[in-house]
């Protein structure tokens, strides 16, 4: 028998009719009509026959073979939907859904920064610019899909083809450089799952400034937070594949650096399921290439594999540390948590083919993230084999993370070595600059995540004056919209924060 309402057997959440009548506890929230959904249809059990009780020698085999152990000491405790009280973690993150606007969801050309501070967006009518590669530039038809492609979506609307392929072009032509995940030598649009296609669409969408891309975002984001998030709950005993991975922590992201209220709420509550994911998938323990060896030309799609592995790991570190700068969160994740080495070299990772992949030296092994973060402490400047943009982007974010926690303890720290690391990662930025040949200009002219200078010159800031004081009662008690518990306590204390670090960017910038 259904003992659920129509509202909540429609959204896939759990509800609570059975036990407290009409209207259930959502229905009542929302102030929406409370309607019992009609009886399911079961199908019939079959008895087992007698020949079939009877494994066979294949299938007790495979039941013997050793399963691989899950991680030990991770703490899957929320992963029980009936500790978040009245209302369930999915019908939370069902009602953001309702209420995000995207009218706002437009990147700025000025502000959309590289990593390292510098603005690299090209025109709008050179979309390969930034994407070159050691044998020039990269074939569009990775992004291109079938005649005949549909994207499925949740209502009847569509999105034609060639607006799916412009949009996929416009996120790797402008976004992709600030979070390079994907392998684009050997990326294919039209291979990658449903999930993937929208996010990188959606993100896509926001550097056009029409009514048609806000329409198209709209279509695009959807329910995919849901979406994604039920892929890493394994209520079914299944874990998230790697491209729902990639696309969970590419949407973190942009929500993170872009988005309003709404899409922030939504992806704070989404965070400790990502990072319960990437531990039960052991990419914490990846290590990387580390090594002076020669490359072999045949081991190149297995080391893709494992950099895009590292990838993954380090863009969820990255979205936790801008989680707790931006929203106030405490860190799930510490430095000491891996032994990861950096992410490789651009020349390395954009290589067309695996003899020029060979070609290139292997990454050095002084190339351990948590090595170079200690060494910051003490006042040592990375090696120069790390100075990637990324590499420098995920630096100044762990001395960020650090001085939260150092800042927030609640007994007295010692910051002199963050004082010291801040100032070594500024001279190895410097560094960078030069050896990078794009010194022209080297302003923080946005408070994008995107930006390094941005964050070294916040946690400066932070050092000397301290962390702004926030009014933490409007972000801890419930909320009086009706609709959604998260919704208001989270905008006060994300518009005030927004707010000050405006200000503190501003003033470097007078200065």
């Amino acid at each position: 028998m259904n003992r659920s309402c129509v509202s909540c057997a429609t959204s896939k959440v759990r509800c609570d009719l059975d036990k407290k009548g009409f209207p259930c506890s959502r229905c009542q929230q929302k102030n929406s009509t409370c309607v019992k959904a009609g009886r399911k249809k079961r199908t019939r059990k079959t008895t087992p026959s007698i020949a079939s009780s009877n494994p066979s020698p294949q299938e007790i085999a495979q039941q013997n073979e050793p399963q691989p152990p899950l991680e030990q000491n991770v703490d899957f405790s929320f992963f029980d939907t009936s500790s978040f009280g009245e209302i369930d973690f999915l019908s939370q993150l069902v009602d953001i859904e309702s209420m995000v606007d995207m009218s706002s969801w437009t990147w700025s050309p000025s502000g959309m920064t590289s990593p390292i501070g510098e603005n690299t967006v090209p025109g709008n009518n050179d979309l390969w610019t930034g994407m070159r590669t050691n044998d020039g530039l990269v074939c569009p038809d990775n992004f291109r899909l079938p005649a005949d492609f549909l994207l499925e979506l949740e209502g009847p609307e569509t999105i034609p083809v060639h607006r799916l392929e412009t949009l996929a072009r416009l996120f790797f032509s402008h976004f992709h450089s600030s979070l390079p995940l994907l392998h684009i030598p050997t990326f294919c649009l039209a291979s990658s799952p449903s999930v993937l296609i929208r996010t990188i669409c959606f993100i896509g969408a926001g550097f056009e400034r029409d009514s048609i891309s806000t329409t198209e975002a709209k279509l695009l984001y959807g329910s995919l937070p849901s979406q994604l998030a039920k892929s890493c709950l394994r209520s079914n005993g299944s874990s998230p594949t790697f491209q729902e991975l990639q696309a969970l922590v590419l949407l973190q992201f942009a929500a993170m650096a872009n988005g309003g209220s709404v899409e922030r709420a939504a992806s704070r509550l989404i965070h400790p399921l990502l990072v319960a994911a990437i531990r039960h998938e052991g990419l914490l323990k990846v290590h990387g290439e580390c090594t002076k060896a020669t490359r072999n030309a045949h081991f190149w799609t297995s080391w893709i594999q494992k950099e895009s592995n590292k990838r993954v790991l380090w863009g969820v570190y990255a979205v936790d540390c801008y989680q707790s700068i931006l929203c106030g969160s405490k860190p799930i994740l510490s430095p000491t948590d891996t032994r990861a080495s950096f992410p490789c070299d651009d020349a390395s990772w954009t290589a067309c083919s695996a003899s020029l992949w060979a070609a290139l030296p292997a990454q050095d092994p002084s190339s351990c993230f948590l090595s170079s973060v200690k060494g910051l402490m003490g006042g040592h400047a990375p090696a120069e084999t790390n100075l990637t943009a990324f590499g420098m982007n995920l630096l100044v974010l762990a001395v960020n993370s650090l001085l939260l926690e150092a800042q927030t303890s609640i007994l007295p720290v010692d910051t002199s070595a963050l004082d010291s690391a801040l100032q070594t990662w500024y001279a190895s930025w410097q560094q960078f600059q030069t050896q990078s040949q794009n010194a022209s200009d080297r302003r923080a002219n946005s408070v994008l995540i995107t930006n390094s200078l941005s964050l070294y010159r916040l946690g400066v800031h932070f050092l000397r004056n301290g962390r702004p004081l926030l009014y933490e009662k409007a972000y801890l008690e419930r909320s009086t919209d009706t609709r959604n518990p998260l919704i208001i306590k989270e905008q006060v204390y994300q518009d005030e924060m927004m707010k000050y670090v405006r200000g503190v960017l501003d003033a470097f910038i007078e200065a």
